[in-house]
């Protein structure tokens, strides 16, 4: 994905709208690459020096679907966003995804925070997708992910 990149992308602040191409290839390929990047990070046996490319991808992505660009019609912004939302939320609640998730309000949660955190630029995001990787190889428990709530 193009997108701004940095050290701390929690902290980034949108410098440049994304360009219409990439966000077409988003509307096309968004619901795969989302899919695909939360599958590596419910992965155990991704190495955790890999965890902080995942989350700035991932963050770029949601942060690219809710910026608008300058000179098109709000109604497709505002598509893209409740999509991007909906990728999220069908990755999330994919069953074979998440496994310590057990209850369907522990991923409402997570849903929640993740939308919420790279929303609102927080530097959460990235402890957020660090912890989710920890839970999913069993070296922390599904509360540290409650505490995001």
């Amino acid at each position: 994905l193009l997108g701004p990149t940095s050290r701390d992308s929690a902290e980034m602040a949108p410098q440049q709208a994304p360009q219409l191409p990439v966000l077409q290839a988003l509307a096309q390929y968004g619901s795969k690459t989302t899919l695909l990047l939360l599958q590596l990070v419910n992965d155990a046996r991704i190495p955790t020096s890999l965890v902080p490319n995942l989350t700035e991808t991932l963050y770029c992505l949601i942060i690219a679907c809710e910026t608008p660009i300058p000179g098109t019609p709000s109604n497709q912004h505002q598509n893209l966003s409740v999509e991007c939302q909906q990728w999220v939320e069908t990755a999330v609640m994919s069953p074979t995804l998440f496994a310590p998730l057990v209850e369907l309000t522990q991923r409402q949660v997570l849903i929640h925070a993740l939308l919420s955190l790279a929303s609102s630029r927080s530097r959460r995001f990235k402890s957020l997708i660090q912890d989710l990787h920890k839970v999913c190889g069993s070296e922390l428990t599904v509360d540290t992910l409650l505490a995001y709530a």
